[in-house]
């Protein structure tokens, strides 16, 4: 395109040149005028062909780049166990913390010295095995939980007086055995919680909490 754009300039001087000459001899001027007219016509039409041809051939600015799509990203599943966790405890005063790793689920609560996290070994043993009962329901619905550990440890006091933080509870059920519950119709009744604790792997409640609880009387209620 570059060449013929020159040969356009030049052919229009040249034209202008023997138009000038074919006039002042008194000679036929009209083939150089339409000589210089042609190679002006061509002077404009190619700049702008070229132009357009590269519009075509180089996508615009906004076809390159990429959409910037604000796309929302799928929460971390540890997060969202860890929401699960807290919304089924609904303790402010006892941070939870979650570890998944290849479908298994550990929910770790502890409460600290500095606050009266529950109202008696009743309140802290329901609360917790309430909490894992609705846990498991909605983190084996996200179909991405195989099984779940939770347990919780707080300040406990010996009879010496000693205050040390032990693990107070701890629930952990097969989940092809929990399952074979129908928890939102279950019957609440004495004698629950000892076959809860038999279907369970784990079911611990710590020594100097089940001296003060009746457990087939206030333990085990809905979730």
């Amino acid at each position: 395109m570059g060449i013929v754009l020159v040969l356009s300039f030049l052919g229009f001087f040249v034209c202008l040149i023997l138009l000038i000459i074919s006039a002042i001899r008194k000679q036929p001027i009209k083939p150089f005028a339409i000589g210089m007219a042609v190679c002006f016509v061509v002077f404009l039409i190619v700049p702008s062909q070229n132009t357009d041809a590269g519009d075509a051939s180089t996508p615009k600015t906004e076809a390159n780049q990429p959409k910037q799509v604000a796309a929302q990203q799928e929460p971390d599943i540890e997060d969202t166990l860890t929401e699960l966790a807290n919304d089924s405890l609904k303790n402010s005063k006892v941070p939870i913390s979650v570890n998944f790793n290849d479908g298994a689920c550990v929910v770790h609560c502890q409460a600290p010295t500095s606050e009266t996290a529950y109202f008696n070994e009743v309140d802290l043993v329901r609360s917790h095995l309430s909490a894992y009962i609705k846990f498991c329901i909605a983190a084996y619905d996200t179909g991405d939980v195989s099984s779940v550990d939770w347990w919780a440890e707080t300040t406990m006091i010996d009879s010496k007086g000693n205050e040390s933080s032990d693990k107070v509870v701890q629930f952990k059920m097969p989940k092809e055995t929990f399952e074979t519950y129908n928890w939102e119709n279950m019957e609440y009744r004495p004698g629950m919680f000892q076959q809860f604790s038999e279907d369970c792997t784990v079911c611990y409640v710590h020594p100097g909490l089940l001296k003060n609880i009746n457990t087939e009387e206030k333990l085990f209620y809905a979730p």
